[in-house]
């Protein structure tokens, strides 16, 4: 237990070290002990343009990652990545949310340890599609996502960042700043790829490249949703606004009513003009006494928009939701 404390030690003092002169470790031959892989980008919206002071305050991130670490890694070659200075982040938990990952993870079976790929998917991407092609080399991974943003929050002070996620061989992640977009007043879209090698167990060389694509499109954003029931002789039932601050949206309509509909109150803004409250109606189809439909609302980060699931059902209808 001391050896490992002290090994754990050991690694925060040369981390610590290293983010501040910016360095990294290397063999005696001069060769780099592992490569770090991309395996993700951070999406980051400040619609006011204030400073969240993002990438400050690593060094006490970092170390507590190898302290909490240490018998992972103890044993093991632990290389500190070049520049993990003040222009990277040390990816956290709740910074998950914010991002597309495809991580490499270890877990434990009755045969024994394996590595598997993680795929994390943050609740702000409303649309994620990927590929991974195998080829003699190695592997090539293809991403790509889309996020909304609410378009009457994006004005000249806005700022957005698309930034990478690196991963370490001894499993460390984290974000290296890049630049960002500011002033956003319509869509955009960012490419960020990178090649990497690594050695596997049996020494040989595997390739690895990585492409992530990230569409940002400016939305409507709703306030409020209004469900109308009909029935038969297309005769109003019964309205009633929705509480669209709960995590699942479910509804139960009238034994009377044949079909129903929403109706959205959104604010949209264009270029130049002021912020304009519109209302829309849409029908939602009812199939086995239930029915589906999507709106458009405030993500929990500031600005962001996501879409989300609003289900209509009889009393009684076991629902797809699972509820």
């Amino acid at each position: 237990m001391k050896n490992k404390s002290k090994w754990a030690a050991l690694l925060a003092v040369l981390l610590i070290a290293a983010l501040m002169t910016g360095c990294s470790l290397a063999r005696e031959d001069g060769t780099v002990v592992a490569q770090d892989e991309l395996i993700g980008v951070m999406v980051r919206y400040r619609p006011n343009g204030e400073d969240d002071h993002f990438y400050e305050h690593d060094a006490e991130a970092a170390a507590q990652y190898l302290l909490t670490h240490a018998s992972e890694l103890e044993g093991g070659e632990s290389t500190l990545p070049e520049g993990l200075n003040g222009g990277t982040h040390v990816l956290t938990d709740e910074d998950r949310n914010l991002c597309v990952l495809f991580e490499t993870a270890q877990d434990e079976n009755e045969e024994g340890p394996y590595t598997y790929t993680k795929n994390t998917v943050g609740e702000i991407f409303n649309t994620t599609n990927h590929s991974v092609a195998m080829t003699d080399e190695g592997e090539a991974v293809e991403v790509s996502a889309e996020v909304y943003i609410d378009a009457t929050c994006s004005g000249e002070n806005a700022k957005l960042y698309i930034d990478p996620v690196y991963q370490r061989a001894d499993g460390l992640v984290y974000v290296m700043q890049d630049s960002g977009f500011f002033g956003l007043f319509g869509d955009v879209a960012k490419t960020i790829s990178a090649e990497s090698t690594r050695i596997d167990s049996e020494g040989k060389k595997i390739k690895r490249s990585a492409s992530y694509e990230v569409s940002v499109k400016a939305k409507p954003r709703v306030t409020r949703a209004v469900l109308i029931e009909m029935d038969e002789n297309n005769q109003p039932v019964a309205s009633r606004e929705i509480d669209l601050s709960r995590d699942e949206l479910v509804e139960f309509l009238s034994p009377e009513t044949a079909w129903a509909l929403v109706e959205t109150h959104v604010i949209e803004a264009d270029w130049g003009e002021a912020p304009v409250e519109k209302t829309e109606r849409k029908l939602i189809e009812l199939e086995n006494g239930q029915g589906e439909t999507t709106l458009i609302l405030p993500a929990r980060q500031e600005g962001i928009l996501v879409l989300k699931s609003l289900t209509v059902a009889y009393p009684g209808v076991k629902l797809d939701t699972g509820i």
